[in-house]
């Protein structure tokens, strides 16, 4: 991580190799928590290996998020 030892936004996309996040500011806070989380267990070469999984995952995240907001069950 940076200098401060703090996830920045910026600095995830680059170790996902991504130019945005999925979902945008709705998972921001999000995945930052949970990949500063992630990072601590297993490192950040564990992040890169497993980019694909983690942005096919937050995809999948998203996707719910925006069925739910258009159908919400009554």
């Amino acid at each position: 991580m940076n200098d401060e030892n703090k996830l920045t936004l910026p600095y995830l996309l680059k170790l996902l190799e991504i130019d945005s996040l999925p979902g945008g500011k709705l998972l921001e806070t999000f995945v930052l928590r949970s990949a500063t989380g992630l990072i601590s267990e297993h490192g950040e070469d564990w992040i890169r290996e497993q980019r694909s999984r983690l942005v096919e995952e937050l995809e999948f995240i998203t996707k719910e998020i925006e069925k739910e907001n258009t159908h919400p069950e009554q």
